[in-house]
């Protein structure tokens, strides 16, 4: 009996001319420019602030940190600005004041303004319980053979936010045998993946799911302990409440109304080096990490590169730059002119209200900011640390605020997720300098001087995949070229599937063809793999790339009822081969590793464009076609034997080879609907 073989779409080997590509990084040999950004210093000098340069270069050299920058405002206009040391050593890129670096747990305040700007909307009580009957995040349910923990139960959205949820880091516990202490800074969501048999590495939803049945150290409301999962499950509060995704709501709700463009979810395996994020760098003679994703990234990783930031998007994946910073935090309560306060007076009181909880630090944690109560008024401070990272950002009740970045942390801790102070040592010396000034803070805004954008993608063109011909079919592969479309290289996680769907976003990349979402399966900064999606209607359709929330223009492609074509593959002399292989599995050509074709053989040819299909979804069981389409190799009409959707947007087809063919290569055409591929793919017959 002949074979139709569903091919499985998340680990797929077919190679094909650019759609199914394995990609791979080149090496290259060459000579280090001259380290000149070692000691540059950009942004304009202010006399007032200058004991600080130095103290700050001083400081990153000691600690043979890299680079920093600095903001400071002053009741809402920005009167220093600069960056120091290295943003890139290899490229001999120095730091800008508006330099892209991690913010790590300054991330959380983002969270936190979110969470009370929908109390504040009376969307979201702060005393809403979390877990169980009613509860905002009920839909989560243990990982089948455990149980639901009673004590969860008392959690309150004020409780997360405060850091008295229950969980202590400081204990270690046990998950299924694996020790963790911060649930996402061990494997917890890798064995969850495991036992639910999802894809590594595992998810949020996976380790949340682990934690359901785990125990709490101490009574909800009654212990400060910091927690990073629990500031992951305020994202999650979020989306349930808003309706849209976290990183959606911020940006919608926080950044654009503050004209904040730049800031952007990172990423584990890379640095957007296209829109000026800086590269993180670890402490000398650090040992190497292990890549979360290896089979994108291979081989043992600098330690900054293997936290998984994806799995802590709520508590410590944001990306932002000192001068935004700045922006946010005088956002927050209104006082730069010109922008709208995010939270009014009561609100506010409730950000500041002292829990009284034991075992608090020495300024207690308010929701969302550590808070020191002085004669003038509160003051509001976030740090963050990781791996290469440290952040700081303060808010002071005498008008003065600031923002503090570095891309290295020569004391960080990953055992203790503690950064023992680097940053907040620096930040003391801000903080003497802002107090002797007072009120005699220089004059000017320098927010003109800084464009709060990130790089628009641009599309330039959208072509069916196989082919790259001006017309896509409903449920096929399509491509799309362009600038500025991605900022990583690569292909779909098995992780980003959600049971049969297919991912709609990879890397902060999403795709709308005639508005609806398409399935994203390869994202570069020039190129797109998409699926389009189903039940679009025929004609002219309008196509948009959205990529950390900028959107494109608007680009005109037109979809058609069949554009059918074969995939192919590059061989020798540059010829396009058929993605084509034998029954037993054995690519079909005449270069190493691969076996001609036979003249009277069944071989199986892949496809796309053959009608419309159902887009976004892994298809039960292979769909077979009530029409057969027509195969001519060497001008001689094949008989096809099977035709059918084996996996998403992938026609299999089954020929004869004809018996007519000789030795060598013969160009092959596919019909469908009437429609009839170009000319040129071939496939090579042997003796």
């Amino acid at each position: 009996m002949l074979n139709h073989r569903r091919v499985n779409c998340r680990h797929s080997r077919l190679a094909t001319r650019s759609f199914f590509l394995a990609m791979a990084c080149a090496s290259l040999a060459s000579s280090l420019p001259a380290q000149t950004c070692a000691t540059s210093v950009t942004g304009n000098a202010v006399a007032a602030f200058a004991p600080l340069d130095g103290q700050i270069q001083s400081a990153i050299e000691a600690n043979n940190v890299k680079g920093a920058s600095l903001a400071i405002t002053y009741n809402g206009r920005l009167i220093f600005a600069r960056g120091y040391g290295c943003a890139d050593i290899d490229s001999n890129t120095p730091v800008k004041p508006d330099t892209l670096m991690r913010v790590a747990s300054v991330s959380k305040t983002f969270t936190s303004v979110g969470v009370l700007l929908l109390y504040q909307q009376g969307k979201l009580s702060l005393d809403a319980k979390v877990f169980g009957t009613g509860g905002i995040l009920a839909d989560f349910q243990p990982i089948p053979g455990k149980t639901l923990n009673p004590d969860l139960m008392g959690i309150t959205v004020r409780h997360l936010l405060n850091h008295s949820g229950g969980w202590d880091r400081s204990t270690t516990q046990h998950f299924n045998g694996v020790a963790y202490g911060e649930p996402f800074d061990s494997q917890l969501p890798n064995v969850a993946a495991t036992l639910l048999g999802d894809a590594q590495p595992g998810t949020i939803t996976d380790g949340i799911r682990a934690m359901l049945s785990q125990p709490i150290q101490h009574p909800p409301g009654t212990y400060y302990a910091y927690s990073n999962f629990g500031y992951v499950l305020l994202g999650r509060v979020i989306e349930k409440v808003s309706g849209v995704s976290y990183e959606q709501y911020v940006q919608q709700n926080i950044l654009k109304p503050l004209g904040i463009g730049r800031q952007k979810l990172g990423a584990t395996i890379m640095s957007d080096t296209v829109n000026g994020e800086a590269t993180y760098y670890d402490t000398a003679d650090a040992p190497m990490g292990t890549s979360p994703f290896p089979t994108l990234v291979p081989g043992p990783v600098t330690r900054p590169y293997a936290k998984l930031l994806e799995n802590v998007d709520s508590a410590g994946e944001w990306v932002s730059n000192a001068v935004d910073l700045s922006k946010f935090l005088d956002g927050i309560d209104g006082r730069r002119q010109g922008t709208p306060a995010l939270l009014n007076s009561a609100t506010l009181a409730q950000m500041v209200v002292n829990p009284n909880l034991p075992n608090e630090p020495n300024a207690y944690y308010g929701l969302g900011f550590l808070i020191n109560n002085f004669a003038t008024g509160n003051r509001w401070t976030k740090g963050g640390d990781l791996i290469g990272t440290a952040s700081e950002i303060v808010h002071t009740p005498i008008g003065y605020s600031f923002a503090l970045l570095f891309n290295g942390n020569p004391a960080y801790d990953p055992n203790s997720d503690d950064g023992a102070g680097f940053e907040g040592g620096l930040s003391n010396m801000v903080l003497n300098l802002i107090n002797q000034l007072g009120n005699s803070a220089p004059a000017g805004d320098q927010y003109s001087s800084f464009q709060s954008t990130l790089l628009t993608p641009a599309v330039t063109a959208v072509e069916q995949g196989a082919t790259y011909q001006p017309l896509i079919v409903a449920g096929s592969w399509v491509t799309i070229t362009g600038q500025n479309l991605g900022t990583a290289t690569r292909t779909w996680l098995g992780r980003e599937f959600d049971g049969p769907d297919l991912p709609s976003e990879i890397d902060h990349v999403l795709v709308t063809i005639d508005g609806k979402n398409a399935s994203v399966y390869y994202v570069s900064p020039t190129q797109l793999n998409v699926q389009a999606p189903t039940d679009t209607a025929t004609g002219p359709v309008a196509v948009q790339v959205i990529r950390d929330g900028t959107v494109s223009a608007s680009f005109q492609a037109t979809l058609a009822a069949a554009a059918p074509g074969f995939f192919t593959y590059t061989a020798n002399n540059n010829a396009q081969e058929l993605a084509a292989i034998h029954l037993n599995g054995a690519i079909i050509g005449d270069v190493a590793g691969t076996l001609p074709a036979k003249a009277g053989e069944v071989v199986e040819l892949y496809a796309t464009g053959l009608g419309a299909s159902t887009g976004g979804v892994i298809p039960a069981a292979p769909i077979t076609l009530s029409e057969l389409p027509i195969v001519t190799l060497g001008g001689v009409k094949a008989v096809v034997s099977y035709a059918g959707i084996v996996s998403p947007g992938l026609f299999q087809i089954n020929v004869t080879i004809p018996s007519q063919l000789s030795v060598g290569r013969h160009p092959a055409t596919i019909e469908y609907g009437g429609v009839v591929s170009p000319t040129g793919p071939g496939i090579v017959v042997g003796n």
